[in-house]
């Protein structure tokens, strides 16, 4: 009985309110139409004519908002048209073959390797490192960067769409690296990786680049990923 007395009361209140508001809006239309009454025509002409123009500003500014969002909306589809029509055309320079040419303690390493151009435009100022590391510890980023450093890389004027490059890589020779290739095939925590990183400048203007390591299958002597340092873009 009581919560039911509760309910009644605030639909009543509801009710008064509601009505109240009604009242207000009554009273205060009532006193918009007497003061309308008493201006002169001329004060009447001027208040529409005030009214209108607050009307023209408003819709002024609100056309001039969706008219700037349309120009921003065009311009960022414009945009993202071209640079999808950039991504479909420019160069991608990506690896075809490793191939391990030779590897004893007389003539040393001998890597081949073969990039292609597999984009849709040529690849521009194309510079392409390559370094070989044999470690008994997994090698590092840190490791492979140092190493390329020594190298000053190979050099082309451009790699036109489908066009391959060739290098070919060879050890130098010395008493350290004819050990550590002795070591390889004695001991099998001995690894041989060998990486690289490929820089070159699409038709657009934008530098790419290519990055790789891959590590030596003692058992079948073929190049496989090596989960660190692979990258393009």
């Amino acid at each position: 009985m009581i919560k039911q007395s509760k309910q009644n009361n605030s639909g009543s209140d509801n009710r008064s309110n509601k009505s109240n508001k009604q009242n207000y809006m009554a009273i205060g239309w009532q006193a918009f139409k007497r003061r309308w009454n008493n201006l002169e025509d001329g004060n009447k002409i001027q208040s529409c004519i005030a009214l209108m123009s607050v009307i023209s500003v408003v819709c002024f500014i609100v056309s001039l908002y969706y008219t700037r969002e349309t120009i921003k909306y065009v311009h960022n589809s414009d945009l993202a048209n071209d640079s999808m029509r950039q991504k479909e055309l420019r160069a991608y320079m990506d690896i075809d073959t490793i191939r391990l040419v030779n590897l004893d303690t007389i003539n040393g390493i001998k890597i081949r390797i073969v990039i292609v151009n597999n984009g849709k435009t040529p690849a521009y100022k194309l510079n392409a490192k390559f370094c070989n590391i044999i470690s008994i510890s997994e090698v590092t980023q840190e490791a492979i960067n140092s190493a390329l450093n020594l190298n000053i890389g190979h050099n082309h004027p451009d790699c036109t769409s489908g066009q391959h490059r060739i290098y070919d890589y060879e050890t130098i020779n010395f008493p350290e690296m004819i050990s550590w290739i002795s070591r390889f095939y004695h001991d099998g925590n001995v690894s041989i990786y060998f990486a690289g990183k490929v820089t070159y400048y699409d038709a657009f203007g934008k530098k790419d680049s290519l990055q790789f390591c891959k590590i030596l299958d003692r058992r079948t002597f073929l190049f496989y990923s090596y989960e660190k340092y692979n990258y393009s873009n």
